[in-house]
């Protein structure tokens, strides 16, 4: 989008007046907060917030709207649902994995980590703990990443940890899906939601029987 393209490079106010034109009121509302310009915000929260739930204009991208006043649960909720049937077109793809597949009697349960941010992110730094497993004879750990090669002390950790480290950066959404669905993953844990680099078009097209956001998206 040729908004997008000006505010990049810093020219506000052509970027601001092409949303303005096309009616992307939470993309106008957002970038203006992420300058700390607030003049005329409470017009533009208002069209915005009367957006949701309309399935023929612009979804307001739900991370747009968390610092929203007035942005209710039940809003933000709508705005999800509605940006991701939009722009998920997975969701009405079969499931990749068998959503019913019993647990095995007596085996670990599976749990797989996705994620872009496992090196120094914020994320990292909060869940690193939590990646060596309370009882290794009760749960089996896998993480499926696609970050960027790099190296530092998280990256390091998370190596000596010993987990499967499934490279799923150079492949498709549906390639990746079928990557975690073959290794029988009972439940997948998406640690981007609707954050920057998130790739949603894996979880959508469910690839283990459950699937939970946590920790990366508010």
């Amino acid at each position: 989008m040729l908004g997008n393209l000006l505010i990049q490079t810093n020219r506000y106010e052509e970027g601001f007046a092409i949303y303005r034109s096309i009616g992307a009121w939470g993309k106008l509302q957002f970038e203006r907060r992420t300058i700390a310009d607030w003049n005329d915000l409470g017009p533009i929260d208002e069209l915005c917030l009367n957006q949701i739930g309309n399935e023929r204009v612009f979804s307001c991208a739900p991370w747009s709207l968390t610092q929203m006043p007035g942005a209710t649960e039940a809003l933000l909720r709508q705005a999800a649902y509605d940006f991701a049937v939009k722009e998920l077109p997975g969701l009405r793809a079969p499931f990749v994995c068998n959503p019913t597949q019993p647990l095995d009697a007596g085996a670990r349960l599976k749990i797989g980590y996705l994620s872009s941010d496992f090196f120094s992110h914020a994320t990292m730094h909060l869940m690193a703990g939590g990646m060596d497993p309370p009882d290794p004879t009760a749960f089996a750990f896998s993480i499926f990443s696609y970050t960027a090669k790099r190296g530092d002390a998280f990256t390091a950790r998370l190596g000596a940890t010993r987990l499967p480290i499934i490279d799923i950066s150079q492949v498709s959404d549906q390639s990746a899906a079928r990557e975690i669905a073959a290794r029988k993953i009972d439940l997948l844990v998406d640690l981007k939601g609707y954050t920057e680099s998130a790739r949603l078009g894996i979880p959508a097209l469910r690839p283990a029987p459950i699937i939970v956001n946590w920790l990366g998206y508010p």
